[in-house]
């Protein structure tokens, strides 16, 4: 099985390719452009350079969220229009579990954490055991800082590592309220990866859906400004 995984649900843009052979290829980037200009093109330098095409894909897996409203309704634009006519299986999984896959070889707790803006985060709580993820606390947006004392007290003695876009606006909340026990991954690890939502996605085989059926996470209604001018 062939299966391209991207994902597009904050500023980076990431996809990767991974062939029977289990041969993985992979691209990152979090340069400026704006997705809906740079994510296909991104896919096709990809599939090209493994000498592949969309009709040699066998699974599609993508970061359904939550995250920016943007983002996610480009990636769901993109895998809808790779999928459809080709009756290509898509797969969603979430974006904040896929992203805690970057540190599972890191034993302990994970708390993913993207910005949700006006001091809001979507976040949840994973265990890793080194191999495996286990889910400890449901997706929510909620105030950083509620979140932390919520970690404080239910996980008083445990340390928690931090990663995601939303780690250096909160950093200082995090040493402040958690002090030792709030871990901050490096720089290099706190960014989404396809190869963390492939890794994601494996766990979810059974769950994929078509083109039409797909939708994203958004897990908070997006605002829309009713005011007439």
């Amino acid at each position: 099985m062939t299966i391209l995984a991207i994902d597009t649900s904050t500023a980076v843009k990431t996809a990767a390719v991974l062939t029977e052979d289990q041969k993985l290829t992979e691209y990152y980037s979090d340069d400026v452009k704006n997705h809906s200009e740079s994510v296909l093109p991104m896919i096709d330098r990809l599939l090209k350079d493994r000498k592949l095409s969309v009709k040699d894909v066998d699974c599609i897996m993508i970061g359904k969220g939550p995250g920016s409203y943007t983002g996610l309704r480009i990636g769901a634009a993109t895998v809808k229009g790779l999928a459809f006519g080709r009756n290509i299986p898509i797969i969603g999984v979430s974006t904040l579990e896929a992203l805690s896959y970057n540190l599972l070889v890191r034993k302990g707790y994970i708390a993913p954490i993207l910005d949700a803006r006006r001091g809001e985060v979507y976040t949840a709580l994973f265990y890793s055991n080194g191999k495996k993820l286990e889910r400890k606390a449901s997706e929510v947006c909620l105030k950083m800082e509620d979140w932390l004392f919520r970690l404080k007290k239910e996980y008083p003695e445990e340390e928690i590592a931090f990663l995601g876009d939303a780690v250096d606006k909160f950093a200082s909340s995090i040493v402040e309220i958690l002090g030792e026990k709030g871990y901050l991954a490096p720089v290099e690890q706190r960014g989404i990866r396809a190869s963390s939502v492939l890794l994601s996605g494996k766990n979810h085989m059974e769950e994929s859906v078509t083109a039409s059926e797909y939708v994203p996470d958004y897990l908070k209604t997006p605002f829309i400004n009713t005011k007439k001018e």
